[in-house]
């Protein structure tokens, strides 16, 4: 099997089998605990997940992406990490206090006092981690995912059985920060940095600062949904917000950070020798497409049993919210790996510049639509998103060089496909089989018979993602047979 197949299966596996563990563990969660109690917690992590894009300073794009890696640079980047993670850390404990205060939740103190702890461990793991994914070493970053959701898992459900409430979710992340750090630092990586320093800073910071503002952009894009609605409409309505983005952003850990840590390792080492990426960028679209379409169409037909297999009836007002923010799962394929090829190229300042002019727009929507209701902000925000999302792939096709209908035309090629897929959940919904079997069993039944004829549909159809699942098992067989042999 080739090193990027062998990469994709292990950091897929890696995803799939992390997921099982945080689906599982979220819907004993979601039924030990209630919709405000996770919007005090979702308020927490949204804060620190800004904090956390400032402290990354973009080292680990950095540590993938460069040509000619030194150990002064690995120093440099270290010292980057430590410095500015501490800094984070110290200001969200002196902070804590005032940012509870404004969203009128005692609670959220005591959750950022947890959180800033991570930011203190994060820096021995995270120049590791990504020493790994430069040499591709999917292996061990599959080993490290899964002792992290275990761990958040079992923190989380011991906790939450116990009363903590709010603070289970918070105990669990850091918990899942722990798990990582010990087992990535038990693998051996070809170097690894010495004291911290900031001797090649220049360097560093040329690339990096760059990076930190494209991901800050991001991160508040994603972020700001939760911190609008917990200021203005209270933490309940947090609480089903971040429910329903959960379970949409299920297709992002399923397919595109499994696939995209791996995908952006082999653009970089493809751009540093020189070799074309137009084909990749075709068929990145054309992939993803056949994957999302059938995922959140599943999603828009059965999105109240969704909701209550993975919830309970507790969380049904987070249905309607599905189903809209579903709708921009469809514009993916079109936006999905657009910034791993512009940083690949060294066009990270056009990455930079995409994002600064369109996050302000979907956090001036949230903010403008927010008073009226969380179903009409969330609307207003689907039409905007799906309108960003196909501006940027037009401008990433452009600067690729590739043809942007042809390129179009590869997403459409999942249309078929989607359709024979979607048979399945239609007719649970035609059946209104939830009311005869349950919501658990419609969705898995449903979810089952859609995967049988969608892999009926890729070779039906002829679709190119057949050929590649053709490759990946035939390769996996050559590789399990030569295994067995030796």
């Amino acid at each position: 099997m080739t090193q990027f197949r062998r990469s994709i299966v292990q950091a897929t596996v890696a995803r799939y089998l992390g997921m099982v563990i945080s689906f599982g563990s979220n819907m004993v969660l979601a039924r030990l605990l209630l919709p405000e109690e996770v919007g005090v917690f979702s308020i927490g992590a949204a804060v620190v997940a800004l904090l956390a894009v400032l402290r990354d300073f973009g080292v680990t794009r950095y540590l993938i992406r460069e040509a000619e890696l030194t150990q002064s640079k690995l120093d440099t980047c270290f010292g980057f990490s430590l410095a500015i993670a501490w800094a984070f850390g110290v200001a969200l404990l002196l902070g804590a206090p005032r940012i509870a205060t404004l969203y009128r939740s005692p609670g959220l103190e005591a959750v950022l006092y947890i959180l800033a702890a991570g930011l203190f461990v994060v820096p021995f793991n995270s120049i590791r981690l990504a020493l790994l994914r430069r040499e591709m070493r999917f292996d061990v970053l599959l080993r490290a995912e899964l002792a992290s959701a275990l761990a958040n898992a079992v923190v989380s459900i011991v906790l939450a059985f116990l009363g903590y409430r709010y603070l289970a979710l918070a105990w669990g992340t850091f918990a899942s920060i722990v798990a990582t750090v010990l087992v990535a630092r038990l693998a051996p990586v070809s170097a690894s940095p010495g004291w911290p320093s900031l001797a090649d800073w220049r360097s560093v910071a040329n690339f990096g600062g760059l990076s930190l503002a494209m991901n800050l952009i991001i991160r508040l894009g994603t972020r700001a949904p939760e911190l609008i609605v917990g200021r203005t409409l209270g933490m309940h309505d947090t609480g089903i917000l971040s429910r329903a983005n959960g379970m949409t952003e299920l297709f992002n850990t399923l397919v595109l950070q499994s696939t995209g840590q791996v995908a952006f390792a082999e653009i970089s080492r493809k751009f540093r020798a020189g070799l074309a990426l137009d084909d990749d960028y075709r068929n990145a679209v054309t992939y993803v497409a056949v994957l999302s379409q059938p995922f959140f169409g599943f999603i828009i037909l059965l999105a109240l049993p969704v909701t209550r297999a993975v919830s309970g009836n507790n969380w049904d007002a987070a249905a309607g919210l599905l189903q809209w923010l579903a709708i921009t799962g469809f514009a993916i394929p079109f936006s999905s790996f657009g910034g791993a090829f512009l940083t690949a190229v060294g066009r990270i300042d056009l990455q930079l510049r995409i994002e600064a002019i369109t996050t302000p727009i979907k956090i001036s929507a949230w903010l403008l639509a927010a008073p009226c209701g969380l179903l009409f902000a969330t609307q207003v925000y689907v039409m905007f998103n799906l309108l960003t999302s196909l501006w940027t792939f037009r401008v990433v096709s452009r600067l690729l060089g590739v043809d942007e209908w042809q390129t179009a035309r590869g997403a459409l090629r999942a249309v078929p496909v989607s359709v024979l897929a979607l048979c399945a959940p239609a007719l649970a919904q035609w059946l209104e089989l939830e009311a005869r079997i349950g919501a658990v069993a419609t969705v898995m039944a449903s979810g089952v018979l859609m995967g049988v004829l969608w892999l009926a549909g890729l070779f039906a159809f002829r679709h190119p993602f057949a050929d590649e699942l053709r490759h990946t098992v035939s390769e996996a067989r050559s590789h399990w047979r030569k295994g067995r042999k030796d």
